[in-house]
């Protein structure tokens, strides 16, 4: 295949197909090629491109350079990456643990979350301010000793490549492989000397998910302003918008759209007639036009060990121009926090009584069930999914095993866990695929000893496409 050499978009799409692969330092000679032959007034989405690859390699004058010049070509987004830039240099030399993007007020949060104009959230609260770029940034040159990439980085890369869907969309991305073993064998380590709280954990490996692709911005709803937070921010999950149908989600849409036409019999209380059409309905388009409404959503059924029914997820119906948009939304609202709240640290503490038993059944069980709770939470704007393979393998790997089985083609962990109304049959779904092995911890180099600062792990993540190849 040939790149079109006057064509920018050529060169653009190509750059973004290799920074979602992880691969952003490969991507960057295509950006500029890109900005080359781009019209000025339309390189705003390219320079914001840019300034987030840069960003995830650490280069963040270069970064802060691009976001500028993205912002100065109308594209509002690119700000916010620029100022991400600036806290990571004031960050970059401190330990790793202390990296925290809710460091940025919360109305920054939720305009970065919406890619909103910068209006509003431009002026800083005092002492809140990220300073001038000062500190080095890395270069393509440094890296990490080779005997800690024998020792631990490939190690790592075992255990998160174990999180790759077979599904269309679905692209290898090294960079996430080794984020996510990483922060995997990071709380498994900890967990051997001492018992935490589920939130403590979660923060720790939301940090490996946020320097795993800093463009996602996976924040914390709980942190966002309270009004926000009251009114229900949530993640926001898209299978079709009118005629165009998201390609990582669509082998979703059968179960989907099957239960809630399912839901909306059982609990709509809708009248018969209008119960009977929804359940002919052959697409989204005909349900919409029997609601007659603009937006409409049925809430999943998810239970706690005890069956106890929990708030799951919304099916949403909205009417949008040329037809209807088909989504998962998760209201994350206050009462609903309190509530998994108490259900993760039960399911956590569960775990505590069978991590050390070397019984893989009770382990296993016990890990999955805080899984299932993890998923139908969705506590982030981005990044939950993801999270929860880190949950997933960490705990186990807390507890002397390695999953090292292959996801099967179709399967999706965390809809599995949302179009499932009980945690047995999540269980026995999920162990239709997963092997276990016995694996130590304990005997591979301590991941804060052997990455302490943000530095060190941003280097360890820079050389993944040496250790994944692309195809």
């Amino acid at each position: 295949m040939k790149l079109a050499p006057t064509n920018h978009l050529s060169y653009y799409v190509m750059a973004n197909v290799l920074a979602s692969a992880g691969r952003h330092r490969e991507a960057l000679p295509l950006i500029s090629r890109s900005l080359s032959v781009c019209p000025p007034e339309r390189t705003g989405d390219i320079h914001r491109l840019n300034a987030t690859a840069c960003l995830a390699l650490g280069m963040n004058r270069s970064c802060l350079k691009s976001a500028k010049l993205g912002y100065e070509a109308k594209d509002n987004a690119s700000w916010y990456f620029g100022e991400i830039a600036k806290y990571q240099a004031m960050m970059i030399d401190k330990p790793f643990l202390e990296y925290d993007l809710e460091w940025f007020p919360p109305q920054w949060k939720v305009n970065f979350a919406k890619r909103l104009p910068i209006g509003n959230v431009k002026k800083y609260p005092p002492g809140n301010v990220p300073l001038q770029i000062t500190t080095e940034d890395i270069d393509a040159k440094t890296t990490v000793k080779q005997e800690l990439v024998k020792e631990l980085l490939i190690p790592a890369i075992k255990v998160g490549d174990k999180m790759q869907y077979n599904e269309l969309g679905f692209g290898k991305n090294g960079r996430q492989y080794l984020a996510c073993g990483l922060g995997a064998i990071c709380i498994a380590q900890l967990l051997q000397t001492k018992q935490m709280g589920w939130r403590e954990i979660a923060e720790i490996l939301v940090k490996f998910r946020q320097v795993a692709e800093p463009a996602d911005g996976a924040i914390w709803i709980d942190k966002l302003p309270r009004q926000q937070f009251e009114e229900g921010f949530g993640s926001n999950t898209t299978l079709k918008t009118a005629q165009t149908r998201v390609a990582r989600y669509w082998p979703m849409f059968p179960r989907t759209f099957g239960l809630f036409k399912k839901l909306f019999e059982e609990e709509s209380g809708a009248s018969k007639e209008k119960k009977q059409l929804v359940a002919k309905a052959e697409t989204v388009d005909e349900v919409q036009k029997v609601l007659k409404r603009d937006n409409f959503f049925m809430t999943t059924i998810c239970r706690n060990e005890e069956g106890t029914r929990l708030e799951g997820t919304w099916l949403l119906i909205e009417k949008v121009e040329l037809g209807s948009m088909f989504s998962i939304k998760t209201p994350c609202t206050p009462k609903r926090y309190k509530v998994f709240d108490v259900e993760l640290k039960k399911a956590l503490d569960k775990y505590y009584t069978v991590q050390h038993s070397n019984d893989q059944d009770k382990v296993l069980d016990a890990v999955l069930r805080f899984c299932y709770l993890w998923f139908n939470f969705m506590p982030l704007t981005r990044g939950t999914a993801g999270c929860g393979m880190y949950w997933m393998f960490g705990l186990l790997l807390g507890a002397g095993f390695k999953q090292i089985g292959v996801i099967p083609k179709g399967f999706q962990c965390d809809w599995e866990a949302l179009l499932t109304d009980n945690q047995n049959d999540y269980i026995t779904k999920m162990k239709s695929w997963i092997k276990l092995e016995k694996c130590s911890v304990i005997e591979m180099p301590n991941v804060l000893n052997s990455l302490p600062r943000l530095r060190d792990m941003l280097m360890a993540l820079n050389i993944s496409p040496l250790l994944v190849p692309l195809s």
